[in-house]
């Protein structure tokens, strides 16, 4: 694996705790009842590496190891649930901003922990802070703090969910191509399980049982499901389009 220290070298899933080793950077250790242990390497701006370690995997490894999955973003109407958000980073912030404008909160904008309790999907909010460019930032006028020195990415102030949240629904995003119908499109036929089988992600560890793979992605792919090409209209206009879908199928 590469050297980057972004990535790790080496998570190692055999022993009673979980071990992540990045270059130059420090290692994260997660207990098996979930605790996480961080250690950083000496040098400039450790507190800032320590927290994106605990953040960037010492926050989703912790869900993993107590038997979490992991979704993309899940972002809450107050009064009807969770909307289940997949896509692209360049196009899910933004929709993710649009839909706060509209009264919704955020359960987290990536890696959200989500299992299966009582028939339905609960999203579980994070910790770690949204991240954002400086220049979406300045673009929404957001509240933002920076994070390192040699870095453009800040953490921005955005509505969020404080407590579990049942996904009622999802919306996959994409760049709209010449051919695509404007709006929202429902999912129909065999795409929905080949969809619902891509959207969540199982811990490092995990030798999941096929079979009960298979009934979470039916399970899955029973719920209300749609696609959204993102063209030339303004973003705002976008969530409005996502909101009147949802208040048809979130009942």
């Amino acid at each position: 694996m590469s050297s980057n220290s972004d990535e790790p070298i080496l998570v190692d899933t055999k022993g009673p705790t979980w071990v992540a080793t990045f270059a130059d950077v420090g290692t994260v250790r997660i207990g098996p009842d979930g605790r996480v242990c961080i250690d950083v390497v000496d040098g400039p701006e450790a507190q800032q590496r320590r927290r994106a370690l605990e953040w960037g995997w010492g926050e989703p490894l912790n869900f993993l190891r107590r038997g979490f999955r992991l979704a993309e973003a899940v972002v809450a109407d107050p009064e009807a649930g969770g909307l289940l958000v997949s896509g692209g980073s360049w196009e899910m912030l933004p929709m993710l901003k649009a839909l706060t404008d509209e009264g919704w909160a955020i359960v987290s904008d990536s890696l959200t922990p989500v299992r299966w309790a009582e028939g339905a999907l609960f999203s579980h909010p994070r910790q770690a802070p949204i991240l954002a460019s400086d220049r979406f930032a300045e673009k929404w006028e957001l509240m933002a703090e920076p994070l390192r020195s040699d870095s453009d990415t800040v953490a921005v102030s955005l509505p969020r969910a404080e407590a579990p949240v049942p996904v009622r629904a999802i919306l996959v995003l994409a760049e709209r191509k010449v051919r695509d119908a404007a709006g929202v499109r429902p999912v129909v036929g065999a795409k929905r399980l080949k969809l619902a089988a891509a959207l969540l992600q199982s811990g490092p560890g995990d030798d999941p049982d096929p079979a009960e793979l298979l009934a979470d992605d039916l399970r899955l792919s029973a719920l209300p499901m749609a696609e959204l090409a993102i063209g030339d209209k303004l973003m705002a206009d976008h969530a409005r389009e996502v909101v009147e879908w949802w208040t048809t199928v979130s009942q």
